[in-house]
């Protein structure tokens, strides 16, 4: 893949994290759709979270909220940078928490 992507994580403390609604009918859960646009400095632009195919974030609204920054050309790129920006701050955070979830569990 050319972008970061994250897989494997907890659903329950994924969902804790960012807010996020968990199917918890399943084996295993999981979490229900959650999507974020992110500045470039990593505040939230927009959020969106759903537990139905009605109000998930289609990626035409996403494209909506990200605008370049300078030139009129070469929106793909600025686009690419800001969304693989996006990721690892959101990877960041995710991380972060999940390894304070450790911590507490293992009483250190």
């Amino acid at each position: 893949m050319a972008f970061p992507f994250l897989y494997g994580l907890d659903a329950r403390t994924t969902a804790e994290t960012l807010g996020a609604y968990i199917e918890t009918s399943s084996d295993p859960p999981y979490v229900q759709a959650t999507a974020f646009v992110l500045t470039p400095t990593g505040t939230v632009d927009l959020a969106v979270y759903s537990s139905a195919n009605v109000g998930r974030l289609r990626a035409v609204e996403a494209l909506s909220r990200i605008e370049p920054r300078g030139a009129p050309s070469g929106r793909e790129s600025v686009i690419r940078r800001n969304s693989e920006e996006a990721i690892v701050h959101l990877t960041a955070i995710l991380s972060t928490q999940m390894e304070k979830r450790r911590s507490q569990r293992s009483g250190s």
